[in-house]
């Protein structure tokens, strides 16, 4: 995550939390928030980032992204 991060440069930073919402959720699962400065390439991030990590998930096998936008 930190080599994906790093190398996306509107990307300033993330958090990886453990979320679960009891009426969508069978199980927690990682939610990846992303720091954001200016426009970003919100697709082309999130696939570049499932590319590098989906084979390295614990079960459930996802991860949920989120883009937080950082105030100008």
């Amino acid at each position: 995550i930190e080599q994906c991060v790093a190398a996306e440069p509107e990307l300033k930073g993330y958090a990886l939390e453990r979320s679960f919402n009891p009426e969508r959720d069978v199980e927690p699962h990682p939610t990846l928030r992303l720091r954001t400065a200016g426009e970003v390439d919100r697709t082309g991030i999130t696939a570049r980032l499932i590319a590098a990590i989906e084979d390295k998930l614990p079960p459930p096998g996802y991860v949920d992204i989120v883009f937080d936008e950082e105030p100008d």
